[in-house]
């Protein structure tokens, strides 16, 4: 494992290329499932996380010169997440409220706490506006 996340050249198209031929390696009964889930793990191991998804999925809202996270998980991390070899869907980053309201990506485990701080953001900001208007 130590050898693969250490592998890391310069286009990221080498890097994955080089870990999926490490990944090959691997004794491991072939089937027809088992090269997409090498490409998987190649392709998703360090680009899925919540940090990662925040930084790929931010967008630029030009009607409101702002940056917006999207909340659509990239198709490489679906691939990632949701492949019929691994159970990794309960420990998938989780979106946490709408991009036009300043939506973010957060791990799973965080999940409650980060929606329940979310919902108190709007709430203030539901009485700023209402008070603002009085």
């Amino acid at each position: 494992i130590e050898r693969y996340f250490t592998i890391s050249l310069r286009k990221w198209s080498d890097t994955v290329r080089a870990r999926s031929a490490v990944l090959g390696l691997c004794p491991l009964e072939v089937d027809a499932a088992m090269p997409s889930l090498v490409q998987a793990i190649a392709n998703g191991a360090g680009r899925c996380d919540a940090a990662a998804l925040n930084v790929s999925n931010a967008l630029h809202d030009s009607d409101r010169d702002t940056s917006i996270i999207d909340n659509r998980m990239p198709p490489v991390c679906t691939a990632y997440f949701h492949h019929a070899y691994v159970d990794l869907q309960a420990t998938a980053p989780r979106y946490v409220g709408t991009p036009e309201r300043q939506g973010f990506w957060i791990e799973a485990a965080q999940l409650e706490a980060a929606q329940r701080d979310y919902d108190a953001r709007l709430a203030a900001e539901a009485a700023v506006a209402e008070g603002a208007q009085q």
